[in-house]
């Protein structure tokens, strides 16, 4: 993997993921894909980034949208609503924008669960523990790719998350949409 930016403390954290990684493949587990994390402007002034940090997603980490998650043991357990995507063609990290957009075929409404077991205010620990993930949840796959070879598709998505202990079990709405 190609990282198109340079920070001493995310590199080191992700070379201590990676290693995690290896261990996790050694043992039999393989790798579902790459997330990104900790984009938001806010959070990148915040953590005086240049760019998103990286982190994996395994097979195992991977739910049924019926799933039942016991989070007792967790520190504090998030959810959060995300797009997954799926390229149709590698990319270099050389790519211009569009080039990248381009290259996706299918997108995904997703849900991740993470744990924020510490502050996230160091860089390097929070990219060595994966960036507090523990699993995703996919929804329906969008493929994006036109048929008649004109632009690549940006359909809305949206989630809806609903938790038991809410009296009434108001959902919790969130709108997602990939930009342009």
């Amino acid at each position: 993997m190609q990282v198109g930016w340079s920070d001493d403390r995310a590199m080191r954290g992700f070379a201590r993921q990676m290693v995690a990684l290896d261990e996790a493949q050694a043992r039999g587990e393989s790798l579902l894909g790459w997330k990104v994390g900790f984009g938001a402007p806010a959070a990148m002034v915040k953590l005086g980034l240049q760019a998103p940090v990286v982190g994996h997603l395994l097979a195992s980490a991977r739910l049924d949208d019926s799933a039942v998650v016991d989070v007792r043991g967790w520190v504090k357990p998030v959810v959060e609503p995300e797009v997954a995507v799926t390229l149709a063609r590698d990319l270099d990290g050389s790519e211009d924008r569009a080039a990248a957009v381009a290259a996706i075929g299918t997108i995904a409404p997703a849900l991740e669960l993470a744990d924020l077991a510490f502050a996230p205010d160091d860089v390097e620990r929070i990219v060595a523990a994966n960036i507090y993930q523990r699993h995703v949840v996919f929804g329906p796959v969008i493929d994006v790719r036109p048929v008649d070879g004109g632009e690549v598709l940006h359909p809305a998505l949206a989630a809806s998350v609903w938790h038991r202990s809410v009296q009434g079990g108001s959902p919790v709405e969130s709108s997602l949409a990939v930009p342009d």
